[in-house]
């Protein structure tokens, strides 16, 4: 069992599904149709005939790089904690205006 990890480099609808843009597969190449769409999808032509490749075959350390690169959609605590601070600074700074302008 050989775990081969792609990247789509351009949508395909292929017999294993359709792949899309941007996305990392994990396809176990001992299914000779994923063999064969890996295959494919990676064929960088001849010398005389280049083509353009629709998917590029990454490593493991590769991937967990992609994996850190993309941004999370759920909020880090920390940050907030550190905007709700700023937020209070704010709130005082603007009391402290009000009193001041009240004199």
């Amino acid at each position: 069992m050989a775990i081969k990890y792609l990247k789509i480099l351009s949508s395909r609808k292929t017999v294993i599904g359709h792949l899309r843009f941007g996305i990392v597969y994990a396809l176990d190449d001992t299914d000779a149709r994923v063999t064969n769409v890996i295959k494919a999808l990676t064929d960088k032509g001849t010398k005389d005939a280049p083509k353009r490749p629709a998917a590029v075959v990454l490593s493991k350390k590769e991937v967990e790089a992609e994996a850190a690169a993309v941004e999370s959609l759920v909020p880090d605590p920390e940050q907030a904690n550190a905007t709700e601070a700023a937020m209070r600074k704010g709130d005082d700074a603007a009391k402290q205006v009000a009193a001041l302008k009240k004199d």
